[in-house]
């Protein structure tokens, strides 16, 4: 049962405006231990724990979210949430079980509905 409140960030997202335009930057944070990043295939996100009362929106954080910037087409900076850098990683040009291989244990739901409150890792 996905929550009837969605948000994808709890409201507290500074957009990094000052950051947006630093290449360098935005190469160092991708790599930086405290950066999530939230994978997505085909306007579908993946989430944890879709089958329990609190489900989350994946975020994938140290190894697991060097792998996943590997395998992106496009990695797009999202902001800055209580100071961790936070990115999308484009996974669509993947097949879906490739994709899904990325983000183990989560399930793909549409964009819409997996605007689940963000969790840290």
């Amino acid at each position: 049962m996905i929550p009837q409140r969605l948000s994808f960030i709890d409201g507290n997202l500074d957009r990094g405006d000052g950051l947006r335009r630093d290449e360098d930057a935005l190469t160092k944070l991708q790599t930086h231990g405290d950066t999530r990043i939230i994978p997505f295939w085909h306007n579908q996100v993946f989430i944890n724990g879709l089958e329990g009362t609190s489900p989350t929106l994946k975020q994938c954080c140290g190894e697991e979210a060097v792998g996943i910037i590997e395998s992106a087409s496009e990695i797009l900076f999202l902001g800055l949430n209580e100071g961790r850098a936070l990115f999308a990683a484009d996974l669509s040009h993947l097949e879906e079980s490739a994709a899904r291989q990325q983000a183990i244990g989560a399930t793909l739901i549409g964009l819409r509905q997996g605007g689940c409150t963000a969790q840290s890792c």
